[in-house]
């Protein structure tokens, strides 16, 4: 998302008062103190998920007593599973809510690739700033 998307009045000069304000939220780290706003807002906000299909990522959760007490069965999961299923079921909830959203899952984390994804943001702001 880029400047310039905020607008008082549109090409015919009728005021509109209309724009997307960009914002990122990055994983479950900003999950929690964004949901609200996002779920329970004001129905303004459009929602990109986006994920890596193949991220080759080996990390698993640690083994851990303690871990039973935060979240049943967590421990030994990769870490990609657990991530899935947090943004599965935040979906979930976009849906039920009527939220609106668009997934895009990018095939590698390449350079290639997250240019794509770029200029695809940038086609993107170009439309969205034509009003």
């Amino acid at each position: 998302m880029a400047e310039s998307l905020g607008k008082e009045f549109n090409k015919k000069g009728e005021k509109v008062n209309i724009g997307i304000t960009p914002d990122i939220s990055i994983g479950s780290t900003d999950l929690h103190s964004m949901a609200q706003l996002y779920l329970g807002g004001p129905y303004d906000k459009f929602t990109t998920f986006l994920s890596i299909k193949n991220s080759n990522s080996t990390i698993n959760v640690p083994t851990l007593k303690e871990y039973s007490k935060l979240v049943y069965g967590v421990q030994g999961k990769s870490l990609e599973s657990v991530m899935g299923a947090i943004v599965d079921g935040t979906k979930a909830a976009f849906r039920k809510g009527g939220r609106p959203f668009m997934e895009i899952k990018l095939p590698c984390k390449s350079e290639y690739s997250i240019g794509q994804f770029l200029q695809f943001k940038i086609i993107e702001t170009i439309f969205l700033g034509i009003y």
